[in-house]
Order: C-alpha cells, then structure tokens, then sequence
C-alpha cells in the first residue's frame, strides 16, 4: 500500500508560515491544536492540493477553518 502514496516534501517558505496562520484560525473559534505538526501537514496538504487521510480530531479542527484542506477521516 505504502508504495501508492507519494512523497510530500515541506516547502520552508511556504508551509512554516502557512502552517502558523492555521494554528492562529483554530484558536479564534476556541480549539487548541495540541501539535504544530498537524497544521504543517495540513499546509502541505493544501499547497499540493493532496488528500490528507487521517485519524486525528485536530485535523477536523483545522479542516474546519480551512476550506481549501480535503481530508478523508478514519475515525469514523
């Protein structure tokens, strides 16, 4: 499976600052992210237009403040 899925590289002066402004949207409307890596995967995400699949509330969250993020949830 894992040889389907491509490599995602972070692009430094794109992604930090990104990723920085996500974090900052998710606490106006009162959630914490309890990592920042999250939102760089989510920045990442979104510059390359990729599907993040995931198993994690925080990305709900950031997906929530960010229409431009598509996800596939495993939690439910």
């Amino acid at each position: 499976m894992l040889n389907r899925l491509r490599l995602l590289g972070v692009d430094p002066a794109i992604d930090f600052h990104y990723a920085a402004d996500l974090y900052r949207n998710v606490r106006r409307f009162g959630h914490t992210i309890r990592s920042m890596v999250d939102c760089l995967i989510a920045s990442v995400a979104i510059r390359t237009e990729a599907i993040l699949v995931h198993k994690d509330r925080d990305v709900d969250r950031i997906a929530a403040v960010a229409p431009d993020l598509r996800t596939e949830s495993l939690l439910d």
